[in-house]
């Protein structure tokens, strides 16, 4: 059925059996403006209580600050008393305090002009003593730079004499060092010498020591005239004629030997004149220098030359090769 056929009694039961249906017949029967006035009361209320109790706590803390007003009204009074005091007493003390600076100026001012009296006794007995050091400093100075005069003087002779005495001990060992160079020589010369056959056997066969062939070649060559009497000295001065034939050919040659424990130009250009002037009377004759050091560019002023190097016994194949096409040359 249709709520249009319903009883009004029936329409109260019903809508008091459907709260869904209240609410629908409130919304149609009232406007929304209505229905929301009885929480705007309820809001209304609420305001107004809280106005209510904000009042109440305002007039308490009204009263509160009125006695808080007063109390502080009677401290500031108490405490103003007492500044007032605290000013007294301060005034009375700075007085008594300028009394006392007074004095105490006073007593300043008459240790300073004390002080000053005597901080001038001190200058003048200050500058006596600066006046009497500086008199002994200047004598202390004079006898210092006359001592050091003395001792400069001692000195330099000291000096000298050092310096003779190190001249000597240079002297000295320049003649040990010849004499030590010189034996060096001589022990290499003779260690040559001795095993001639083995180290000159290397590049000759048949090898043999032909000193006295030379020397008796150099004196007839000297009686016709092809050589002076100072070439053959000096040709003969030689340390070793070693003869031999060449293993590669067979060909003879003379070696015109000069040994030396250092080797140096002067020794590669002695053998080199010394092979020239045996060539000039007839002998197919190679120069060698030998020695267990080589100097300084000793090695390539050999090879310039066309000089044979043997260095502790050993030949150097190439200069043997050089000094060969030499002679070869010049036959």
């Amino acid at each position: 059925m249709t709520v249009t056929t319903i009883k009004f009694h029936e329409l109260v039961r019903a809508l008091e059996t459907h709260p869904r249906w209240r609410a629908e017949l409130r919304e149609v029967l009232f406007p929304q403006e209505f229905l929301d006035l009885p929480g705007a009361v309820k809001e209304l209320a609420e305001a107004q209580r809280r106005t209510e109790e904000a009042l109440v706590r305002l007039t308490e803390r009204m009263e509160r600050g009125f006695a808080e007003a007063a109390a502080a009204r009677a401290e500031a009074a108490t405490d103003r008393q007492r500044i007032w005091e605290a000013i007294r007493e301060t005034n009375e003390r700075m007085e008594k305090g300028f009394a006392e600076a007074a004095a105490d100026r006073q007593r300043i001012w008459e240790a300073m002009e004390k002080g000053f009296a005597e901080a001038a006794e001190d200058r003048r007995r200050i500058w006596e003593a600066m006046e009497k050091g500086f008199a002994e400093a200047a004598e202390d100075r004079r006898r210092i730079w006359e001592a050091m005069e003395k001792g400069f003087a001692e000195a330099a002779e000291d000096r000298r004499r050092i310096w003779q005495g190190v001249e000597r001990l240079a002297d000295q060992m320049y003649t040990m060092t010849k004499d030590v160079g010189s034996l060096k020589g001589t022990a290499k010369e003779l260690w040559y010498q001795n095993r001639a056959a083995s180290i000159f056997g290397l590049l000759l066969s048949r090898g043999h020591d032909v000193a006295n062939r030379v020397a008796d070649r150099l004196y007839e060559a000297q009686k016709q005239g092809i050589i002076s009497h100072s070439e053959r000295k000096d040709a003969l001065a030689a340390d070793l004629f070693w003869k031999g034939r060449r293993r590669e050919n067979g060909d003879e040659v003379v070696l015109v030997v000069e040994v030396s424990w250092l080797v140096e130009k002067h020794d590669v250009e002695r053998a080199e004149r010394r092979a020239k002037i045996l060539r000039r009377v007839g002998i197919r004759a190679l120069p060698v220098a030998a020695g267990e050091v080589w100097g300084e560019g000793a090695k390539s002023h050999a090879r310039l030359f066309g000089v044979v190097i043997f260095e502790d016994g050993q030949p150097d194949e190439a200069s043997w090769q050089e000094a060969l096409g030499s002679i070869e040359a010049i036959d």
